[in-house]
């Protein structure tokens, strides 16, 4: 299932529903966002997609009810 949210949000922007049903349904999680803005006008921007996007995508694997397999395309 392809479930959309947000990687800049805590709880990546999901709405109840979703997070409730992949907090017990999740065996592989993949992580595919990217900004690969290399613009100096866009540095915030990437910092938020990139880095605390990950964060915000790891702390979400973390609380599943089951340990799931997180896969990273970087």
């Amino acid at each position: 299932e392809i479930v959309f949210g947000n990687i800049q949000e805590e709880d990546l922007g999901l709405t109840s529903k979703d997070r409730q049903n992949l907090l017990v349904t999740t065996e592989y999680f993949w992580h595919l966002a990217a900004n690969l803005s290399f613009s100096v006008f866009q540095r915030d921007e990437v910092y938020k997609d990139n880095v605390l996007g990950t964060e915000h995508v790891v702390d979400f694997v973390n609380t599943l009810v089951k340990p799931a397999r997180l896969l990273y395309v970087s």
